[in-house]
């Protein structure tokens, strides 16, 4: 099966964040997953790798869940952005 990569704007929607959270927890958090560049200008988080993440920092007394956390996992719990997931798409 192809890995289904995120954008930014996905990640954004996923934890309820404002767009450049997710860059700033790759910078940040040791534990965030680092983006793949699939081109100069595309990089994308790989969902296995965000959802690995996840679980590790849910079953981790020593990182609490993100501030919004619960809305992002609650979304893709009830599908509404699975929906919206698709292989890397890269436009400008």
């Amino acid at each position: 099966m192809a890995e289904t990569y995120l954008s930014d704007h996905h990640l954004s929607a996923r934890y309820n964040v404002h767009r450049s959270t997710p860059w700033r927890w790759t910078n940040t958090d040791p534990t965030f997953p680092k983006p793949v560049k699939l081109s100069p200008q595309c990089s994308r988080w790989k969902l296995s790798e965000i959802e690995a993440w996840e679980t590790r920092r849910a079953a981790s007394a020593k990182y609490p869940p993100h501030r919004s956390d619960r809305g992002g996992l609650a979304r893709l719990r009830f599908g509404h952005l699975h929906s919206e997931l698709s292989t890397a798409r890269c436009f400008r």
